[in-house]
């Protein structure tokens, strides 16, 4: 049976041989990443660890520095992320606290806790680095006490860039481009991003794609095993994007451009 990149990934995190779209599965997962001003009261209160301590990410970036009086109303709340962490077992060198903060969107794969192969989940949008990447703010608390979390094995869409972006498009605008086209089709699916025609930083802009082993070989906390869709793997649609063709970028304020992308 010809798999999806997601299928395989889902397959190896439930122990399964092989998986298909509409399965249900238990997912064990590798890593959870936090960033500050969250925590759960309830998981405290009933003096629950973290099932791995080690495997959890605390990245403060949305209240760091204290530069504005705005920040400075939810600094309770970083202190209160702080204790939270501490409480939950997780190693001083996991919290990248202030001097050592940055996006918990790059912090984590920056620092090699984002691996090919493996499972992640994050209270914000991740992606990129051949990793099952999912997010959600209240999944990710019933998940750190357990370690794993159910999953309906999603459908999958394909979306191919091809040629060189053309120079001040930044992999942010090309997000917001893709964003308009799948009017529904995306939901509750998987994106899978390939072609060429994206370097690697803008890779990580747009998914949240290949890898770049190179990168991740000198940061990696484990050794890792890439992940290829299967010859033949179904995807529900595939869009085509010819990256030099700037009008494709535009997003607009609210309006969708004129251009299209091939859909088949």
């Amino acid at each position: 049976m010809s798999m999806t990149m997601t299928e395989k990934l889902l397959a190896r995190a439930s122990g399964k041989d092989a998986v298909s779209v509409g399965d249900v599965v238990t997912a064990k997962i590798d890593v959870i990443s936090i960033s500050d001003g969250f925590r759960d009261d309830w998981l405290i209160e009933n003096n629950l660890k973290a099932w791995d301590p080690e495997r959890v990410v605390f990245s403060f970036d949305h209240f760091t520095p204290r530069s504005t009086g705005a920040v400075l109303k939810w600094w309770g709340d970083v202190e209160q992320s702080r204790e939270f962490a501490h409480k939950l077992g997780v190693p001083s060198e996991n919290v990248y606290d202030v001097g050592r903060h940055g996006l918990s969107h790059q912090v984590p794969a920056e620092e090699g806790w984002v691996l090919p192969g493996s499972f992640y989940l994050a209270g914000s949008t991740m992606g990129t680095l051949n990793c099952f990447a999912m997010t959600g703010i209240f999944s990710t608390w019933p998940a750190l006490a357990t370690g794993e979390m159910w999953i309906v094995v999603p459908e999958s869409v394909r979306i191919n860039l091809t040629g060189e972006i053309p120079k001040g498009i930044l992999g942010k605008e090309i997000y917001f481009r893709l964003l308009q086209d799948p009017q529904g089709r995306a939901d509750n699916r998987v994106i899978k991003f390939g072609g060429p025609g994206l370097q690697f930083d803008v890779r990580m802009g747009v998914a949240n794609g290949s890898n770049h082993i190179d990168y991740l070989k000198s940061r990696a906390r484990e050794p890792f095993e890439t992940v290829t869709a299967d010859r033949g793997a179904r995807y529900v649609a595939t869009c085509e994007y010819d990256c030099p063709r700037s009008n494709h970028w535009s997003p607009g304020l609210g309006t969708s451009p004129r251009a299209s992308p091939s859909v088949r």
